[in-house]
């Protein structure tokens, strides 16, 4: 079993442009199939601000480390704490 990822042209063709069809065979011999008109993280399919957190956390974290992303996240939060908006810069820095 493996990935076989495939471009359907003709789904861009018809409808959203943001739309997904997984199909799936299992071992046993099952055919699964979904369609997603609006996928996860579009405005018609929004993310809960704690699934955009892991987003986030997920995409920068190989670039600027765990530590930096804790006290990144945790200076976000607390954004109205900032007094100085430039003290966020180096945890901004590839590590």
């Amino acid at each position: 079993m493996g990935w076989n990822p495939a471009v359907d042209l003709e789904m861009d063709r018809v409808g959203p442009r943001y739309q997904a069809l997984l199909e799936v065979s299992t071992t046993g011999g099952q055919q699964l199939r979904e369609h997603i008109v609006n996928v996860r993280g579009r405005p018609e399919n929004p993310m809960s601000p704690e699934e955009v957190e892991e987003k986030a956390r997920a995409l920068m974290a190989p670039v600027i480390g765990d530590d930096r992303a804790d006290r990144l996240f945790d200076a976000i939060r607390n954004l109205e704490a900032v007094t100085d908006i430039s003290s966020l810069r180096p945890l901004l820095m590839k590590a």
